[in-house]
């Protein structure tokens, strides 16, 4: 190795290897000094490259400057190894320049194991050491835990397997609604929803994430491999100069720590669309899609919000971090000030004596006008408009069922899950149907049907035009149909009024025909008036269609609806019931 481009001490003094030093067997002196040497080639490259140096600023103490792809030089210091040897090692790295002023960081990695509490797990402590080149030496330690059992009983096998069994279950689900929406035309239309979407992408990223954990089984198993290698080494006490068992444990544990940590990130990020997944859940119980349709009413409005209130917020941050970013660090930089920005206007707290330290008035002036336009007016906003959109969803949700109801109804599926007809059985036979139908018509269509499911569906029924009629809209529609039902009534009535006087009462005493019998003369007027009084019965079943009508849409009884004023007279109230005795 070419020591002259360290600055090395050209004379490095290593005493001679004794055999006490190890029991599993002795190095010599030239393979003590190749062991000490080897820490001086970069990544262990025999031949080694030039430093750059690279500066470091305060306010970038996060980003240490540390070379991910430059030359690396690496020291192996292993347990068995005696106290002295040891400190003889790290003399010659000193005395041998391995830390020189082209030195940007330092890296000390050590696997510590950790038996006695829970699973076994190899804990790996990290500390940084980076060297500024105005002399400054910033430092970073973190702490990794590894563990060399992936599961730590029955229970959490048990859970990893009902995720897996629920994956699949709602995979296989969702691969079925595919197909039937594709044999009726609609796939294309069903890809088009938010929450087919959302749907697919849990379904994408819970496989991704069986995945990724069955990668960590493998990684895992390499670390074990490599610890169970070294741990042999150990008993054997082999030598230092001859292990090469610690850089591979090293590397082993290292790609299985940053795989863990992405895994990790992304088992976090899935647990947002969970979350959004409830929310799409929840409105199939009306009560909780109260709260999910009030998100979902609200985002126009505060999209449109966001667009007035980010600029206003990002221009505080900027000019925050111009007025107290020389001397506070938490408006140092532009990231840090949107931070303490936003905390300020969350909190509605803020430090008065730092910032008003210096410059009292730009301070006032700068923290005053923030909480009068953000924290008082914007805020507030936000809150109005999500209350009072909030305000709408329960109004129109009316009396829903309840959660209670709603579990009440699964007992009863689970129950009686053998005679339960599907969803899409249903749809498919209400298509050919008329929309109004009484509970009696709906057991003539669904014999299969039974008694819970249909008790059921009418309560459901019921609960939706209790709702449907709640809003102000509604309740002008049902007004018109009510006065429109009443109208039709007092048209009905006048109608059969004027025709039992003018039609049929003179067609019955009319002269009869010379050239004719008296029995064609009767058997003519028996068919007139069987005529007459077939569509006298129709005109009364129009009317007592009409006014069962009116008796569905209003909340009354019908004696007392009131008759409208335009009426020539109100009929008797036994006019109805005399027609009908007759006929």
């Amino acid at each position: 190795t070419d020591t002259a481009s360290f600055g090395r001490v050209s004379d490095l003094s290593v005493r001679t290897p004794t055999p006490d030093e190890y029991a599993g067997t002795n190095v010599t002196l030239e393979q003590r000094l190749a062991y000490y040497n080897s820490s001086f080639a970069p990544g262990g490259v025999s031949t080694p490259s030039g430093r750059r140096l690279r500066t470091i600023r305060l306010e970038y103490m996060d980003r240490l400057p540390v070379s991910e792809t430059g030359d690396h030089y690496e020291a192996f210091f292993y347990q068995n190894t005696n106290y002295s040897l040891i400190q003889e090692h790290l003399n010659y790295l000193r005395d041998g320049r391995w830390l020189d002023a082209q030195s940007k960081s330092l890296t000390i990695k050590a696997l510590l194991l950790n038996a006695e509490v829970g699973r076994p797990r190899l804990e790996r402590i990290k500390i940084l050491f980076a060297f500024g080149r105005g002399g400054g030496v910033f430092q970073r330690i973190t702490l990794d835990s590894l563990f060399l059992v992936s599961w730590s009983g029955f229970l959490s096998q048990a859970c990893d397997a009902v995720f897996v069994i629920m994956l699949t279950f709602i995979t296989i689900m969702e691969v079925r609604r595919f197909c039937v929406a594709s044999r009726r035309g609609r796939l294309c239309q069903k890809l088009q929803g938010f929450f087919t979407l959302l749907e697919v992408a849990t379904i994408g990223i819970g496989w991704l994430l069986v995945l990724g954990f069955a990668t960590t089984l493998v990684f895992t198993q390499e670390v074990n491999t490599q610890f169970r290698k070294v741990a042999d080494s150990q008993i054997r006490d082999t030598p230092a100069d001859l292990n090469d068992l610690g850089p591979e444990l090293l590397e082993a544990a290292d790609i299985d720590i940053s795989f863990r940590g992405w895994f990790r990130i992304l088992t976090a990020q899935y647990h947002l669309f969970l979350m959004v997944r409830f929310f799409s859940a929840f409105h199939g119980q009306a009560r909780l899609g109260v709260v999910t349709g009030t998100l979902e009413a609200s985002i126009i409005d505060i999209v449109h919000f966001l667009l007035v209130l980010i600029p206003t917020f990002v221009g505080f941050a900027i000019s925050g971090c111009l007025i107290f970013g020389r001397r506070l660090a938490q408006f140092s930089t532009l990231q840090a000030a949107i931070g303490e920005c936003f905390k300020i206007l969350i909190e509605g707290e803020y430090n008065w004596p730092q910032l008003s330290k210096r410059d009292w008035y730009t301070a006032a002036i700068w923290s005053w006008s923030f909480l009068l336009l953000l924290v008082m007016l914007k805020l507030n906003m936000v809150l109005a408009i999500v209350m009072d959109l909030y305000r709408d969803v329960a109004k129109r949700s009316g009396k829903s069922e309840t959660v209670g109801t709603t579990l009440k109804h699964v007992a009863q599926q689970v129950i009686h899950f053998r005679s339960w007809l599907s969803v899409e059985l249903v749809d498919s036979k209400l298509e050919g149907l008329p929309r109004l139908m009484t509970k009696t018509e709906l057991v003539r269509h669904f014999p299969e049907m039974c008694k819970a499911q249909m008790n059921m569906l009418m309560f459901l029924c019921t609960q939706e035009v209790e709702s449907a009629i709640t809003s102000e809209l509604e309740v002008i529609r049902m007004t018109m149909v009510n006065w429109l039902c009443v109208d039709n009534v007092c048209d009905q009535v006048k109608k059969i009024q004027s025709s039992r006087n003018e039609d049929y009462m003179g067609v019955c005493f009319r002269a009869m025909a010379a050239n004719r019998g008296w029995l064609q003369e009767i058997s003519e007027a028996m068919a007139v008036h069987n005529h007459q009084f077939l569509a006298l019965q129709w005109q009364l079943q129009q009317l007592k269609w009409n006014w069962k009508a009116m008796e569905a849409t209003t909340t009354v009884s019908p004696e007392m609806v009131p008759w409208p004023k335009f009426a020539l007279e109100k009929p008797p109230d036994n006019t109805i019931q005399d027609e009908e005795d007759a006929i």
